[in-house]
């Protein structure tokens, strides 16, 4: 399960993969996707999250990818697609609880808030207002 986790990341690359399979990997994969749950409808966990990711851009790169695959996943779930094709199969139980409280379209925003934000990290935007940004749009 962690491999097709790790490959499904990395997109293709390997260099990216071997990161994604580590132990320190699976921690900060916890402690993202935990923050995220946390940070629904409340200001102040944003507000202290994005402070905290944007001191390294890598880290916030990497949140946002994992809430795309989060979003990806509930989304899949919410069309009926979910089993094999979820990336975070470990977090399937989790992930039904969640996709009750969504709508598509509401995912498919949050979705589109989160490319949002790549694009701007690719401008150089300040990262800090992109994940408060994007956090605070992230709702159903």
């Amino acid at each position: 399960m962690r491999l097709d986790a790790a490959t499904a990341l990395a997109d293709g690359s390997l260099a990216q993969t071997e990161r994604f399979l580590s132990d320190e990997f699976w921690k900060l994969r916890e402690e993202n996707l935990n923050s995220l749950h946390n940070c629904r409808g409340k200001l102040q966990n944003i507000l202290a999250l994005s402070e905290k990711l944007s001191k390294e851009k890598t880290l916030a790169k990497e949140f946002l990818l994992l809430a795309n695959l989060w979003y990806r996943d509930l989304l899949f779930l919410k069309l009926g697609l979910g089993g094999g094709n979820l990336i975070n199969q470990d977090k399937e139980e989790l992930l039904q609880k969640q996709a009750g409280a969504w709508d598509v379209a509401g995912l498919q925003n949050c979705l589109q808030q989160i490319q949002e934000a790549f694009s701007a990290f690719q401008y150089n935007a300040n990262p800090r207002l992109i994940l408060e940004n994007t956090l605070i749009n992230l709702k159903p």
